[in-house]
């Protein structure tokens, strides 16, 4: 009988960008992916509306002011392979969607799973 290796959760450093760098254009927040994402949360504290990008160019989600979200990628398996995993050397990008926000900041949480 083969016992399979233990993972264990780990955390990237707080990623944060201040409402007062939340701009018309994407600006990402804090750097980009340094593990395979296994769980991403975004929280928008400021009080303005902002819009996501993974690419830097493309918008791809939104967040209302004082919202947040989370994407569970490692509950989910993607056909054949073990793990769904947003990749590393992505990141999270923000703009404003509407007014600039004045107060507060946007942050991101990056959970991901090592065999060490």
């Amino acid at each position: 009988m083969s016992t399979l290796a233990a993972q264990k959760v780990r955390f990237e450093t707080l990623k944060s960008l201040a409402a007062a760098s939340v701009v018309a254009g994407y600006t990402i927040v804090g750097s980009t992916f340094a593990h395979p994402v296994r769980i991403l949360k975004v929280v928008n504290d400021t009080d303005g509306d902002v819009t996501i990008s993974y690419d830097g160019v493309n918008d791809q989600d939104f967040i209302p002011a004082n919202g947040a979200f989370i994407y569970d990628y490692g509950s989910d398996k993607s056909g054949q392979a073990q793990n769904l995993e947003q990749p590393v050397g992505f990141g999270v990008y923000v703009k404003r969607n509407g007014a600039a926000p004045t107060v507060k900041s946007v942050y991101v949480v990056v959970i991901y799973a090592d065999n060490s």
